[in-house]
């Protein structure tokens, strides 16, 4: 198992692929009327760890492609930079830029929650005992603080270690503040709080890449629908069309607090809000065992093939008696008086000597 330039460049093409292919699904052919939304979770899950794995392994095959990829690879093997004894290849200084991203991207993260965590100190807190009224018909579990907050315009939780629901300081019924903290607690049943964590981590990581930020998105998105699934669960017609009026009116009230929350209960966009309000509606309980298995099933078989063949440039190395062997991936020969090695189709001059002890290993 190895990481080569091949299997990098194998990789974000596939998750390219998947990703568009799973936008296509969710937004114009409705996958989630296909599957569940956990299954779908599932799914964009299978992205983000093929994106994290960039490797080939020994039974993974070469498929050349010299069309499109031998442009490509020669420009990422051409120096950018080739004086005083110095050589950086163009996907070393690609691989340099990334890694100086990635630095800024885990800076924003972390500048991002402290500043929110000061943010927090900031605000007025109130306790309202209708909150926790209202919680106890939830759960028992007393490990959660529930506050109002005037500076706020939409309901949100927050805390990795402590859990925290805060709620807009204003009037409202005793059954959507139900409904709100009813949705608020399924963030924190669903652990979405560390999941949301790990993903700007993984947005951080990979911040060049436009897809990730769609993936990203179609997963909060996901989410949001998962914790609404949640709330409606066993509850009658009218009651489900409540939980959607006080989806509206929060929306209506404030949307996004435009702050560093982690999960909030008003949609961002009103497409989002779109999208939920259909999910609500059309949603019936119960995904059968063998359907989901058959998904996720079929996730990993699309898995595994990718991690089957890499694409490679098309080479043709020079045919003599001037070649010698060392391996399947590795050969030296003589080339018009200069003696060469390559290692899985990287040509590189090499003196003598060097022919000479490579040839007799």
């Amino acid at each position: 198992m190895r990481i080569t330039l091949y299997s990098c460049v194998s990789t974000f093409i596939w998750t390219s692929f998947f990703i568009l292919l799973l936008y296509i699904l969710r937004v114009r052919l409705k996958l989630t009327e296909i599957c569940s939304i956990e299954s779908t979770i599932l799914i964009y899950i299978f992205c983000v760890v093929r994106l994290l794995f960039i490797v080939e392994f020994p039974w993974t095959k070469n498929y050349e492609c010299g069309y499109l990829f031998n442009p490509l690879y020669t420009f990422l093997r051409s120096n950018v930079v080739n004086n005083s004894g110095i050589r950086l290849k163009t996907y070393e200084l690609f691989l340099i830029i990334w890694l100086s991203g990635i630095a800024a991207g885990l800076t924003f993260v972390i500048t991002k929650y402290l500043t929110f965590a000061k943010y927090m100190k900031k605000m007025v807190f109130v306790r309202c005992e209708d909150d926790y009224r209202m919680f106890e018909r939830i759960s028992d579990r007393k490990d959660i603080t529930i506050n109002e907050c005037k500076g706020i315009s939409s309901s949100f939780c927050y805390g990795i270690l402590h859990k925290n629901i805060v709620l807009p300081q204003r009037e409202r019924t005793d059954e959507e503040r139900f409904f709100i903290i009813r949705h608020e607690y399924a963030h924190i049943q669903n652990d979405d709080l560390i999941v949301k964590l790990m993903l700007n981590i993984f947005c951080a990581m990979f911040w060049w890449d436009p897809f990730v930020y769609l993936l990203i998105r179609r997963m909060n998105q996901s989410f949001e629908i998962r914790c609404d699934h949640r709330v409606i669960e066993g509850i009658s017609d009218d009651q489900r069309v409540a939980y959607l009026e006080t989806i509206l009116s929060e929306y209506n009230r404030g949307g996004s607090t435009g702050k560093c929350t982690i999960s909030e209960f008003s949609p961002k966009r009103q497409t989002d809000m779109e999208e939920r309000f259909i999910e609500v509606s059309r949603y019936r309980k119960g995904q059968t065992g063998k359907k989901k298995f058959l998904i996720v099933m079929l996730a990993v078989i699309i898995m595994v093939i990718s991690y089957s063949f890499v694409f490679m440039p098309e080479y043709e190395a020079p045919v003599g008696n001037n070649m010698e062997f060392i391996n399947e991936d590795v050969h030296v020969y003589e080339e018009n008086g200069k003696y060469y090695f390559n290692y899985n189709n990287d040509k590189r001059e090499i003196s003598r000597d060097m022919y000479e002890k490579l040839k007799n290993k």
